[in-house]
């Protein structure tokens, strides 16, 4: 069970010969499943014996940053108060500036950023498209991943994450991506498989295996 860029990918290894479909169910992390509610699409045909592969979502998303795990600080511009070193950019706290990077957007369409902040104990970091007319995010104020959706406007070209004065954290994850209708929801989910037999009974559902999709 893998979890990536608007998709989750799940290999079955199916050893009941009983088994003729599975049903994919995506639940809230940490919920109880509901199988009138999480159900993800229609059960899907599998044959004993063989591992299948099921993917939930687009997959065939890429990111649009160079360096996003910053292990290669040469597709970003540093502000003074940056530097990038064993795969984070850190801000030390004094003076307010941002790290950028130009990325191709068009307007209009919606993208996912993804970034992820660790050691931040003050402080704030807003994530915005600039040129043009500016598009930000809320400015996050915790250590942790960060997903949201940003629709990007006319003259947007760059990737902006502007920290506060104050701000004494470091990004260990960037990831940006256009959103397609196919994308399955950002989070953290627990997915359950529950097999059927040739009458559609169902049996017993898997126990969860949780992913984590941007």
């Amino acid at each position: 069970m893998t979890g990536g860029l608007g998709h989750a990918v799940i290999a079955l290894a199916v050893t009941d010969t009983e088994t003729a479909f599975v049903q994919l169910y995506r639940v809230p992390a940490g919920d109880t499943l509901d199988t009138a509610t999480d159900a993800v699409g229609a059960p899907l045909p599998v044959t004993p014996g063989l591992t299948t592969t099921i993917t939930d979502g687009d997959a065939t998303r890429t990111s649009l940053v160079g360096g996003g795990d910053f292990n290669d600080a040469g597709p970003w511009t540093t502000g003074t108060a940056w530097t990038i070193a064993g795969g984070e950019a850190t801000h030390t706290a004094g003076t307010a500036d941002a790290l950028t990077q130009p990325v191709a957007l068009s307007a209009s369409a919606t993208y996912r950023l993804a970034v992820e902040i660790t050691g931040r104990t003050a402080g704030t970091l807003t994530p915005s498209f600039t040129g043009g007319t500016p598009v930000s995010a809320a400015a996050l104020d915790a250590d942790g991943p960060h997903v949201f959706a940003l629709t990007a406007a006319s003259g947007n070209d760059t990737l902006e994450l502007a920290a506060s004065s104050d701000f004494d954290g470091a990004v260990s994850r960037v990831v940006l991506y256009r959103e397609t209708a196919a994308c399955a929801p950002a989070g953290t989910w627990d997915y359950v498989l529950v097999p059927q037999n040739v009458d559609n009974v169902a049996g017993d559902p898997t126990p969860a295996f949780s992913a984590t999709i941007y």
